[in-house]
């Protein structure tokens, strides 16, 4: 028996009772927008905060496993199982692996292993870095500073040769390339530019084609690159995951704020931050909550719908999107309002008048209060309190039809550290 869920009270129902698993029918041909999990699966749960009534995307229920993929597999449609919950392709007659992606009957292909090769490491100084496998990684990179945007003495070669590493990286299907920073130096730091910016986001052609995740870790690095290593201050870590993954340092709280196709300029990385925040600020942002303090962190998931033009692949997507999503969800603190605004309206399609109004505007300011806006030379600089995303996601959707409209859709919310939990 395989039913249809149209509206949120009929998923309640489900999650309720506790029985059955759960089909995710976004449509299309991409498997990682379509995920299959059990009902009391913690993303499951979140799909339930929504406003009462239909539901944005429809959910196939059945309470036997099999019979719901094989239901699936019959509709043409394509899946993946959740990455959170890795014990689910077992239970598929067969023993499929973690991770199978079926689109017919007549095809499926599970997602390949890495090969079994001897890890590559280079040493040179105040860095070492260990490449377990040149195209699935992971790669690890151990090093006794942070590389930051200009690095000189050996941060010039640690950049050279992980940028070099990273390049060759190759996702499978439904995977994104996932970073992680540990390290219990607090320099006030962003860690997306830690892990891809200050690599160089051309290095990430190939491995952020579908998507990108990072986190932060405040902990000590978890392990030497051997057991002979000097202990280093800071490592960055490489791999592959499923989207969606539950994170690894960080466990999600509550929506503070969700979004869904906001109009967006083609992406890239030389697209304009006001571009994107102008747009920002005018949509319907739902509000839940608020942060618990102004340097409380939190988590995103955001999901980029392309249209004609932009960027080729994800990284080069993300830094000018985190950026404005952030600063649109601060309220300036009127700092300098009459000068910065007419600044900004010189570079978007708004007059001054309307471009302070929202700069003051408080309704969506879940980030709090800040000087979000700043003068730099003849023009402004942005600046968020960005450097408290400590876990985010960054999805392509990559559905055929979408023309030449650009949106995004996301959701902000809440984190505790697994860490000091």
């Amino acid at each position: 028996m395989i039913e249809t869920v149209r509206t949120r009270e009929e998923l309640e129902r489900l999650v309720a009772r506790g029985e059955g698993y759960l089909y995710n029918d976004f449509g299309g041909r991409d498997p990682k927008m379509c995920p299959v999990h059990a009902i009391g699966c913690v993303w499951v749960e979140r799909m339930t905060r929504v406003k009462p009534g239909a539901l944005g995307v429809k959910k196939l229920w059945s309470p036997s496993l099999e019979e719901l993929v094989s239901g699936v597999i019959q509709l043409g449609k394509v899946f993946v199982f959740c990455g959170s919950e890795p014990d689910l392709a077992a239970q598929v007659r067969g023993g499929a692996a973690p991770g199978v992606v079926r689109a017919s009957a007549s095809r499926s292909a599970p997602l390949k292993p890495a090969a079994t090769v001897a890890p590559r490491h280079v040493s040179d100084g105040g860095f070492q870095l260990s490449v377990h496998d040149p195209k699935r990684g992971p790669i690890e990179c151990w090093s006794d500073h942070r590389l930051n945007f200009e690095p000189k003495d050996y941060r010039l070669v640690l950049r050279r040769e992980l940028g070099t590493a990273l390049a060759g990286l190759r996702p499978g299907p439904g995977e994104v390339i996932s970073g992680t920073y540990e390290s219990a130096v607090r320099e006030l730091a962003d860690v997306e530019n830690v892990l891809f910016y200050n690599v160089g986001l051309g290095r990430f052609r190939e491995a952020a084609s579908h998507g990108v995740r990072f986190e932060r870790s405040f902990a000590e690095p978890s392990r030497l690159a051997s057991s002979d290593s000097p202990r280093r201050s800071h490592l960055s870590r490489y791999e592959f995951v499923s989207a969606g993954t539950v994170f690894a340092h960080w466990s999600a709280g509550a929506t503070l704020a969700s979004w869904a196709d906001v109009p967006a300029p083609p992406l890239g990385e030389n697209t304009r931050v006001g571009d994107i925040w102008l747009r920002m600020k005018r949509a319907a942002v739902e509000r839940a909550g608020t942060l618990s303090g102004p340097s409380a962190p939190f988590g995103m998931r955001l999901c980029i719908r392309a249209g004609a033009g932009g960027a080729s692949h994800v990284a080069l997507m993300m830094k000018p999107l985190l950026d404005a999503v952030c600063s649109a969800l601060h309220q300036h603190d009127g700092s300098d309002l009459t000068e910065l605004a007419a600044r900004l309206a010189g570079q978007i399609q708004a007059s001054p008048a309307d471009i302070a109004g929202l700069l003051m505007d408080d309704r969506q300011a879940i980030l709090g209060a800040r000087g979000v806006l700043h003068r730099w030379r003849d023009s402004v600089q942005w600046n968020p309190a960005d450097d408290g995303l400590v876990a985010a996601e960054v999805l392509l959707d990559e559905r055929p039809g979408g023309g030449g409209a650009w949106s995004h859709s996301g959701e902000l919310f809440a984190v505790n550290s697994i860490e000091t939990a």
